[in-house]
């Protein structure tokens, strides 16, 4: 059983949406990933015709339609599954050519949209529409978990469902002097303005992760990368180190605290995405600890706040100055 679960987990969501949706068995599907058939491109490539496809499926898993009606349909629905499992493939490899040449994102089509979701509420349940990623955001994240380059994602880009997509077309004249014209899908939204705006956005944004490692199961740097994540990294920020920080311009005035401004934070928390994926895209660490490790990061901290503090912290020698009283050393905690 654990052997069939460990199977089950491996195979990429696209691949597990068609053979559900055609009717192929469970216990089929877990021979069949077992023997290392876990995505569309080998399980296509198993062989070229459908005779040798029976051969192979009685070679690898023992599975002959001569066994027993129950062995013909379990033949019969794998089969179903290679035709549409091809014609899926050809249409994706067709399409990402055409988007390569144009130099232009592609959305997550219906169908990946639809085998992430089923897959992912499978193991977590059901996913609110308005947490659910847009196929812009989705389309992006799984070019670069294909690529291996993870980019750092800009907040008013981090759409849901709720959100939708605009569909947009441009025109630009090539080379050779034809006029293309290039279809985008695409929709911006307003940069979060509180806390809680920021983790609802966070929250969408690990879903997408968690849905690209779906379908993408072999990429050991995205294991575990996803909303628990995103909801730690949500915590630093918003916690008593980031956002939480005060100082005191006067220290015998209570009042005199200082914070830092919003936009300070933001563009704090923008830097440690970034950095942590320029740790992942240099190799040998997982999204996650370098997550982890861009958050610990004193010198990017410091970078971020430190001429914050002085310029308020001189601000405030200077007033003590002016009225004859002595500055109390101030002692930042990080």
């Amino acid at each position: 059983m654990a052997e069939g679960a460990a199977a089950m987990a491996a195979v990429a969501s696209n691949l597990r949406y068609i053979m559900d949706d055609v009717g192929v068995r469970a216990p089929v599907q877990e021979v069949l990933y077992h023997n290392g058939f876990t995505n569309m491109g080998r399980f296509v490539g198993m062989e070229d015709t459908k005779a040798e496809l029976r051969a192979a499926f009685g070679a690898v898993m023992g599975l002959t339609a001569t066994d027993g009606v129950q062995a013909r349909l379990d033949v019969a629905d794998l089969l179903n599954a290679w035709e549409v499992a091809k014609a899926r493939l050809g249409t994706e490899t067709q399409l990402k050519a055409e988007m390569a040449v144009m130099e232009n994102s592609q959305p997550a089509s219906t169908m990946d949209l639809k085998s992430m979701l089923k897959a992912h509420e499978r193991i977590h349940g059901e996913l609110e529409s308005r947490l659910t990623p847009g196929r812009y955001l989705l389309g992006t994240k799984l070019e670069e978990v294909q690529a291996n380059e993870p980019e750092v994602e800009k907040l008013k880009d981090i759409t849901s469902r709720d959100d939708g997509d605009e569909e947009t077309l441009t025109t630009e004249i090539g080379k050779d002097g034809r006029i293309v014209v290039k279809k985008g899908c695409k929709k911006e939204i307003p940069d979060p303005q509180n806390p809680e705006e920021l983790r609802t956005r966070y929250r969408v944004l690990g879903h997408a992760w968690e849905f690209a490692c779906l379908k993408h199961p072999g990429r050991l740097w995205l294991v575990g990368f996803g909303t628990q994540t995103y909801a730690t990294l949500a915590d630093y920020i918003l916690g008593p180190k980031v956002l939480g920080l005060r100082i005191l311009k006067d220290p015998a005035n209570p009042n005199s605290e200082v914070k830092p401004a919003w936009l300070t934070v933001m563009e704090y928390e923008f830097q440690i995405r970034k950095a942590a994926f320029e740790m992942v895209r240099r190799g040998n660490i997982t999204a996650v600890a370098a997550m982890a490790a861009a958050m610990r990061d004193a010198e990017l901290r410091g970078l971020h706040f430190f001429q914050f503090f002085r310029c308020r912290l001189q601000l405030s020698r200077s007033l003590h100055l002016i009225r004859g009283t002595r500055t109390k050393a101030v002692r930042l905690s990080w």
